[in-house]
């Protein structure tokens, strides 16, 4: 890939406009990438941007006036990228043969001030029989690296198809901590038997497991920091038919924020008058002790809730649909208040997903619902596009959301959602002139104090296909 310095850039091309809104846009930022694996805020005015290539990937800082301080490439293929203990860790992962599957990941430590690499270090080396899938979270201070690694029952194989057989059969759980030196710790838990749904660290480094069993039960799981035991498990009662199919249900997880023995989970599901229900589950490992709330999403509750939406100008009216197609989202938990966001999902026969209006539920820490709102998208979109909504909380306690929406061609919506009132701050259309209609933004933003950058990237219908990135800067 061709490397520049963004003056260079600047000066030699024409790339950078101004829209009358104050945008600014740059087109072809990046060229010919595999898109973007994941980005994060580093300060106020810095974000470092994670792209894969082919066989490797590329760092890059970009501050609020999308000036690129500095990029490094690095071998692998890119599995994320955080603060860590003052710096940077990354982590690339080699793929195994046949090429389907990684077998090793190798941790690079990264200079934050200049990109320059300071340590580099093989990880972990896998030695299980069959695939494992990567799952990673750093701790927002960068006091910690976890990388979760679950061993599924999917053979080792060259078709990436077989690998859907026995992918959500689990067979163990492994965690990798690494410390300043990449000096790995490597442990093996010991998890109940079960469906898996989800794994969990919380700001202390603690790891949390959530698997649901055949008499509809679910265990919660709590690890204190680099054990193999669990301290404690909570087991919950959920309201679905013992016959209920594993693909049937759609979940998530999230820790508290606030209090490090505080874990939340959600389902949605069938329940035994085979009604759809949204479960939400509080788990208090202090108290030893679970809570529950339902929401039954019934033909009529939805309407209502539908036509509860009051559309400013210049945006469409919900629409909610069929509640036979919800699927749970997202879940996170920020300063006491839990977000859910559930709503329609659904293929059609020839490949493309739709995905209805939204629906945002905030609760308090007792799971007292505090707000229910709608964001009013509507978008069909293809298998490999990914044109999901992308999150961020500010540090006004807002929600901050951008989201797709449209038919293949696709306008760029924003919203600040104030989660003390679960009422929209804003919620606006914003310019794509000089941007493809068909271009979309997939949920790997950068976000600063006052401002945000968009990443378009052009609509494929290949896996794993090529794309051009162009980058738009929006103020709020």
């Amino acid at each position: 890939m061709k490397k520049f310095l963004f003056g260079v850039l600047v000066l030699l091309t024409p790339a950078l406009t101004f829209a009358q809104t104050q945008q600014q846009l740059l087109k072809d930022f990046e060229k010919n990438t595999r898109g973007v694996k994941n980005t994060f805020q580093l300060n106020d005015q810095v974000n470092i941007m994670t792209i894969r290539l082919d066989n490797e990937f590329e760092l890059l800082a970009i501050d609020n006036k999308m000036q690129v301080l500095w990029r490094n490439t690095f071998k692998g293929d890119a599995v994320i990228s955080g603060k860590f203990k003052g710096h940077i860790l990354a982590i690339g992962a080699n793929v195994g043969d046949p090429k389907t599957y990684f077998d090793s990941y190798t941790g690079y430590l990264i200079d934050e001030q200049t990109g320059k690499l300071l340590l580099q270090k093989l990880i972990y080396m896998s030695t299980a029989s069959t695939v494992e899938v990567a799952d990673a979270f750093f701790a927002e201070d960068g006091s910690y690296l976890k990388l979760a690694l679950r061993q599924t029952g999917a053979k080792k194989t060259h078709s990436r198809f077989s690998l859907l057989d026995k992918i959500d059969e689990t067979r163990g759980i492994t965690v990798i901590d690494v410390n300043d030196k990449l000096e790995a710790t490597v442990s093996v838990l010991e998890i109940p038997n079960g469906f898996y749904t989800g794994l969990q660290a919380n700001k202390a480094g603690d790891v949390f497991t959530f698997f649901l069993q055949n008499d509809k039960t679910l265990i919660v799981s709590k690890f204190e920091n680099g054990k193999t035991k669990p301290s404690a498990a909570i087991t919950q009662n959920v309201d679905m038919p013992e016959q209920t199919k594993t693909d049937e249900i759609t979940y998530g997880s999230a820790c508290s924020s606030m209090d490090p023995n505080v874990a939340y989970f959600g389902l949605m599901h069938k329940n035994p008058s085979k009604d759809l229900e949204l479960t939400v589950c509080k788990v208090d490992f202090t108290a030893n002790s679970g809570k529950i709330v339902n929401e039954i999403l019934t033909k009529s509750h939805v309407k209502t809730i539908e036509k509860s939406f009051i559309p400013p100008d210049k945006i469409d009216k919900a629409y909610i649909g069929s509640e036979y197609f919800f699927v749970l989202k997202h879940m996170w938990e920020y300063d006491g208040t839990l977000s859910v966001v559930y709503g329609g999902k659904y293929q059609e026969g020839n490949g493309y997903w739709i995905e209805n209006s939204a629906i945002i539920n905030g609760y308090d820490k007792d799971l007292n619902q505090s707000f229910q709102q709608v964001l009013p998208n509507r978008t069909t979109f293809a298998l490999t596009s990914h044109a999901t909504a992308g999150f961020y909380h500010n540090s006004n306690n807002n929600l901050c959301v951008v989201v797709n929406t449209g038919n293949m061609t696709f306008d760029t919506m924003f919203g600040q959602l104030d989660l003390a009132t679960g009422k929209w701050v804003k919620l606006k259309m914003l310019e794509k002139k000089k941007i493809t209609s068909s271009d979309f933004t997939p949920p790997t933003d950068l976000w600063y104090k006052d401002s945000f950058i968009l990443i378009y990237q052009p609509f494929t219908h290949g896996l794993d296909a090529k794309v051009d990135l162009d980058l738009q800067l929006n103020s709020f």
